[in-house]
């Protein structure tokens, strides 16, 4: 359904639209949020991709990033330089401070032979306040195998726990406590601005309640 309604905003032919397809997904299983899954920086239209695809889409990513409610997640490939990396290059400029970008470095499991993530995720690399966490995701033919995200967890702790460094690894690649800290102190740094807004809103329905009611009361005085 989802591939349908892509298809049909934006074309079968990899063309782009900044509308936005929204999927909610209601379980005791999730967490409570909004994630907005933004596409990657296209440099070479192809397709019915526009000549400006690169500006476009760059475009769409900071309209969402600059908010200061937002999580940033950089997601960087392990077998790529992260001197290079799109992602990094424009959360910095959407977060100067790093208060707000977490580093996600994945594909670890094909990194060349004799080679590990340790320096990118200790941020000697390139540092981030928050820190770097490493994933590995489900491979094409496991989705198209129809291999669980229960089964692909699995395998990733047994990678982890597999690997040389897998004593280093399983503090930096494992930090779901650490995380779910950094959403915390995210959520309580925006509730003071959240609450004047709230009471402002309000105070609005309240008034604009109130009126109706008064309406309803003069309409049903007169029907009498």
């Amino acid at each position: 359904m989802k591939i349908a309604e892509t298809d049909r905003e934006a074309g079968e032919n990899k063309g782009v639209s900044d509308r936005q397809i929204r999927l909610k997904i209601v379980s005791p299983n999730v967490l409570d949020m909004t994630l907005v899954d933004l596409p990657g920086i296209t440099k070479v239209p192809v397709g019915d991709q526009p000549s400006d695809i690169e500006a476009r889409i760059r475009t769409m990513i900071m309209s969402y990033i600059k908010e200061p409610s937002c999580l940033i997640l950089a997601v960087t490939p392990a077998n790529s330089d992260l001197a290079n990396s799109d992602a990094l290059q424009m959360a910095g400029v959407a977060d100067p401070e790093g208060n707000r970008t977490i580093g996600v470095i994945t594909k670890l499991d094909i990194m060349d032979r004799g080679t590990d993530a340790r320096n990118l995720l200790q941020g000697k690399v390139i540092p981030l306040r928050l820190g770097y966490v490493g994933v590995v995701n489900r491979s094409q033919e496991d989705i198209q195998m129809n291999r669980s995200i229960k089964d692909a967890l699995v395998a990733e702790e047994k990678f982890f726990r597999s690997r040389p460094v897998r004593k280093f690894l399983s503090i930096v690649a494992f930090k779901p406590f650490t995380y779910s800290l950094t959403w915390i102190h995210q959520i309580q740094t925006k509730l003071h601005h959240l609450f004047p807004f709230c009471h402002l809103n309000f105070v609005h329905f309240h008034t604009r309640l109130y009126a109706w009611f008064s309406m309803a009361k003069c309409w049903c005085m007169l029907i009498i």
